[in-house]
């Protein structure tokens, strides 16, 4: 192909954080490192370099509060917040204060101390929170804040995303809160970085703007050169350098079949989520920002069944106040009126953490101080956002979630939070809606055992399914040395979604499915045929989900799940359900949106 670099192709492998697929040239950006040089100043110089240290701080933070306008403009006010821990940051007296002391004491000058000090913060920061893959996510954002600081300081521009001129793929070792701006009105159309994860802000603004991204690629600066032709399969989390035409050929076919295959369910979006023989269940979105409200509309969601509340702070240095969170869940359930907003109380611990937390790392943090736990150890937090979804159940349809409840002493304490904060609003006057619907989330195997006697407790649930696999089979989802025991079709999985199912059958009370599961067309037929009521996953996979349960029947579904509880390994279930889904659906769905699973084999590489 002319104009491209010819290298030998090989397969770069990363995680997929959002859909699609993008063929085109590399934009490649390189990091060159600041190099910064100890200087010794004279007394003379003391005042004008406290100076020139204070200017580039003040013209440092102008370009963030310039960049953050823009990004609130654009992607919208959730993601401009990423930016406010940097502002907040490069401001603060621990950050600021050792310097200019430095500056009058050392007589150094202001790049040495400014490297010094940060790199300071960053490591009690890593040790603080060594292991947290949420964490070290957040550690990246430190260090850009220490290279756009040194840059200007030295007077380079070392963080400046040009524009390519033709249609390309950027691929960069890691791209800060600060430069995700660049990427709007830009011959960007994928995604490749060095670092980065799930919940990086690089993979929440690619959602939000439908780029396709692959983020976690090691050395993809160093093992792709400028040009390269790419294939990008955000959804498999491949990144294929210079591909032969026949793997071009095959993925030209596969991109044209996903617009296509977009396009056809698109048409969906709109219909009823029915089956053939009359069985009515629901269909909703799972969204981390309020700008994803327009993805839910433009899928077809019926309303939002797992808004992640946590992930609009995980960069703040302070928790949001009552008034802050107040106006963010009153602008997305305001605009979905009067559908349902499920909001899930702050998730936060294990692989979600925040700089406003201002603890240590538990030894083990999945199995430690996390979500629900914390909101009970420190219930100021939980009541500020309580009282704040309170407040805005007066402007739309809203239930509160709390995740991770393992007891039903966890759930009557947070009952009790609840209802207090209640009597407090009620005794200032304030509006509210009294009968909110409160629901939990089961993903901790105690939970789906004792959900019979949670449900007298709550009016639905949520499988997590998720968190319910990995605490069920002992596997670290995150973990790639023990990715293939990572079953989601594993029997005791199944039976602790039919024992949770079962309960919520017993006190009239309905259950949904939030995880991943219930956005895998593979696993449908299967979890409609459980009982599940209500599927929530992340929009662009609502239509598809939509389209198989409308072409079958409920009791070919439940037929499907009694023999899959029979089965004795996930290996059975998996070879089931490829038979199953093979033969109840129409052709149109099995060749665009069911890829056969594959039977793990558990011999990983450590």
């Amino acid at each position: 192909m002319k104009g491209y670099i010819v290298e030998t192709k090989k397969y770069l492998y990363g995680i997929g954080v959002s859909d699609g697929i993008a063929i085109g040239p590399a934009y490649v950006v390189r990091r060159a490192k600041v190099d910064v040089f100890e200087r010794t100043i004279p007394r003379s110089e003391i005042d004008s370099e406290r100076e020139r240290f204070r200017r580039v701080i003040r013209k440092t933070t102008d370009e963030l509060e310039a960049i953050r306008e823009r990004m609130a403009k654009t992607t919208g006010e959730s993601t401009a917040r990423i930016i406010d821990a940097q502002i907040y940051l490069l401001n603060d007296p621990k950050l600021i204060d050792p310097i200019i002391e430095g500056i009058e004491t050392e007589l150094k000058n202001a790049e040495i101390l400014f490297e010094r000090q940060i790199d300071k913060i960053i490591a009690e920061f890593s040790e603080q929170h060594s292991g947290n893959t949420f964490a070290l996510e957040r550690v990246q954002d430190l260090y850009d804040l220490k290279n756009l600081v040194l840059s200007n300081l030295v007077g380079v521009r070392n963080y400046v995303v040009g524009n390519p001129d033709e249609a390309s793929i950027l691929v960069i070792p890691h791209l800060a809160p600060s430069e995700s701006v660049q990427l709007l009105n830009k011959n960007i159309i994928g995604i490749v970085t060095e670092r980065g994860g799930e919940t990086s802000h690089i993979a929440i603004i690619a959602r939000t703007m439908e780029i396709p991204a692959v983020v976690g690629v090691p050395e993809a600066t160093e093992k792709i050169s400028d040009k390269t032709l790419l294939i990008l399969d955000a959804q498999k989390g491949i990144v294929i350098p210079n591909p032969d035409s026949e793997t071009v050929k095959k993925y030209r076919e596969k991109e044209g079949i996903y617009i296509s295959r977009k396009a056809k369910f698109l048409q969906t979006r709109t219909q009823i989520p029915i089956t053939l023989d009359g069985h009515r269940v629901t269909v909703l979105a799972n969204i981390e920002l309020p700008e994803q409200v327009e993805l839910v509309k433009r899928y077809g969601g019926e309303g939002v069944g797992l808004f992640r509340t946590e992930l609009l702070f995980i960069s703040q240095e302070e928790f949001p106040s009552e008034e802050r969170q107040f106006e963010l869940y009153k602008s997305v359930i305001s605009l979905l009126a009067p559908q349902p907003v499920i909001i899930r109380t702050f998730d936060i611990g294990g692989d979600k953490l925040t700089y406003s937390m201002g603890q240590k790392l538990d030894p083990n943090p999945f199995l430690g101080l996390r979500a629900i736990r914390i909101g009970i150890v420190q219930p100021h937090i939980l009541k500020t956002q309580l009282n704040a979804i309170l407040k805005s159940s007066a402007f739309g349809n809203v239930k509160i979630m709390f995740p991770m409840i393992s007891n039903l002493e966890e759930l009557q304490k947070a009952i009790s939070i609840y209802e207090e904060c209640k009597r407090t609003l009620a005794g200032k006057r304030v509006k509210f809606n009294e009968n909110i619907e409160l629901g939990i989330m089961v993903e901790v195997p105690s939970a789906a055992i004792s959900s019979r006697y949670l449900a007298e407790y709550v009016n639905f649930f949520s499988i997590g399914t998720n968190d319910l696999i990995q605490y069920t089979l002992a596997v670290d989802r995150g973990n790639q040395k023990v990715a293939h025991w990572y079953q989601s079709f594993h029997p005791a999985v199944l039976k602790l979604i039919k024992e949770t199912v079962s309960s919520a059958r017993l006190a009239n009370i309905w259950v949904g499915v939030c995880g991943e599961m219930a956005g895998d067309p593979r696993a449908t037929i299967l979890l409609l045929g459980l009982g599940i009521d209500e599927f929530s996953c992340v929009p662009m996979r609502i239509p598809i989900i939509k389209s198989i349960i409308r072409s079958v029947r409920y009791k070919d579904a439940q037929q499907v799940a009694e023999e899959a509880l029979k089965c004795k390994s996930h290996t059975e279930v998996v070879e089931l359900l490829n038979t199953k889904n093979k033969e109840l659906l129409p052709s149109f769905i099995l060749n665009n949106a069911i890829v056969p699973m594959q039977i793990p084999k558990l011999t990983p590489a450590i």
